[in-house]
Parts: C-alpha cells; sequence; structure tokens
C-alpha cells in the first residue's frame, strides 16, 4: 500500500517461477471483491483505493511530482520485488529482497494528498490473499484503542496469519 507503482517498469517484467497466483485465480478473487486488476504475473493485482481507477495505479515522478514529493511507491516496491535488468544506456538496476515475490499493489496514496481508508486497504489486501503487508503512514494508528477501526484491520491480518511491515512517522 504507497502512492503508486510502474507496473511496466523493467525491474518488474521477470515472472515468479512459482507465483502464489495465478490470473484465473486472480481474477476469481477480484470478482468477490468487486474490484481491482489484473496486470500480470509480477502484479496480480492492483486497485486505486482513492479514486477506484485501477487503470491509475502509477504515480507522479519526480520531474512532475510536487515538491518533497516523489516516487515514494516505486521505491518501496523496488526494494521488495524488483527482479533487476540492465538496459543499454546504463547498467543500473536494482534487485529487491525478495524478487520472485508477487506484488499486489494498492495505492493508498494519491497525487494530490487524499489518502484511502487504511482499514479498508488491509482488509483488501488480506481478502485478496496478501501474506505481507507494508504500508506507510505519516501519522501512527491510536495503537492503545483496540476499538479503533485500524486496529481492528492489524488484527483481522494478524489473525489471518498476514505480517505486516508498518513504517510509521509522527
Amino acid at each position: 500500500m504507497d502512492s503508486g507503482v510502474d507496473t511496466t517498469h523493467k525491474d518488474f517484467q521477470t515472472a515468479p517461477k512459482n507465483p502464489k497466483f495465478s490470473k484465473e485465480d486472480m481474477e476469481k478473487i477480484i470478482s468477490k471483491l468487486g474490484h481491482g486488476r489484473y496486470v500480470s504475473p509480477k502484479f496480480p493485482y492492483v486497485h486505486n483505493m482513492i479514486t477506484g481507477d485501477d487503470d491509475q495505479i502509477k504515480e507522479n515522478d519526480k520531474a512532475t511530482a510536487p515538491e518533497g514529493e516523489g516516487p515514494h511507491g516505486q521505491h518501496v516496491a523496488g526494494i521488495i520485488a524488483a527482479d533487476g535488468h540492465s538496459n543499454s544506456d546504463h547498467n543500473e538496476y536494482v534487485v529487491g529482497v525478495a524478487p520472485e515475490a508477487q506484488l499486489m499493489f494498492l495505492k493508498y496514496f494519491s497525487d494530490d494528498g487524499t489518502t484511502g481508508d487504511v482499514a479498508e486497504s488491509i482488509y483488501d489486501a488480506v481478502n485478496a490473499g496478501a501474506d505481507v503487508i507494508s504500508l506507510s503512514l505519516n501519522s501512527a494508528p491510536n495503537v492503545p484503542n483496540m476499538n479503533n477501526a485500524d486496529q481492528k484491520a492489524i488484527r483481522y491480518a494478524i489473525d489471518h496469519g498476514v505480517v505486516g511491515c508498518f513504517y510509521l512517522s509522527i
């Protein structure tokens, strides 16, 4: 869950050898959820939590991003699952910690600063079959209050065996 990703980037083009989700399996899950889109074996599920336009999953690039913003979602996705391919212009590429992983990408932050619902995003990721959730937030949910919707969603993820990686900047 982040600000967007370029699913066509050269470092996300190798299909996993043993993908957890086939196109057919994911299309059944997408039908059940009522939203989302299958892109490729590398990105079996993407969803724009802000607009619902699942064709608009890419974020601003550095040239057009407002001051202080940039391709954070692309960066995080690369750390996780880039599969590294050099190009003819530069011998620069990224290999993530899990290059064989499939990425479900929920665009949670919009280009204009709007954010989606944290709890809804977590429920969607779990219900789509995610094993790990990575979410960067600018403020922490109310951790001690387990009645809070965000905390209930985190508990739901834990109860369903989903590991979370939450970066909170407060």
